[in-house]
């Protein structure tokens, strides 16, 4: 055998097995401390159903729950007297990572604004005065910003 020499079959030690030169581990690690997917979808849909006991228990009809919109969605609609609010639910378990307000970006307040405003015009609100609040929910601290963008 010189330098240049390649051999004909695999490399390959007596009695191993065939699974020795494939990858034995497939998927990605797995991340800790996180947090849950599953568990983050659990406590949105709960801090909306807060939100609209909040909205209902000052007097608005909560309307419809998690509309979608085009490329957006609106977590809940109510209306009172002639204002149609489109709210957007913010839920944390703590304010460790920031506060639930500053998760609201522009591109998402941007997003919600044009779903509104779509969802407006599907359904001839067009005499109503659209107004988009923010709820923040931090464990079960509730704080209710109208007209927040």
């Amino acid at each position: 055998m010189g330098l240049g020499y390649v051999p004909q079959e695999p490399f390959r030690v007596d009695g191993q097995d065939s699974l020795f030169q494939r990858r034995q581990y497939r998927g990605t690690a797995r991340r800790r401390g996180v947090g849950n997917a599953a568990q983050s979808r659990a406590r949105g849909e709960w801090g909306e159903r807060i939100a609209c006991r909040w909205y209902e228990q000052h007097g608005y009809v909560v309307v419809a729950r998690n509309v979608r919109v085009g490329k957006g969605e609106i977590d809940f609609i109510a209306t009172r007297l002639d204002v149609v609010v489109i709210g957007e639910v913010k839920a944390r378990a703590s304010e460790t990572f920031g506060s639930p307000a500053e998760a609201m970006t522009q591109h998402k307040q941007r997003t919600v604004r044009r779903a509104g405003v779509e969802w407006a015009r599907a359904n001839n609100i067009a005499y109503w005065q659209l107004r988009f609040d923010l709820v923040c929910i931090v464990g079960t601290r509730i704080e209710v910003l109208p007209n927040a963008f």
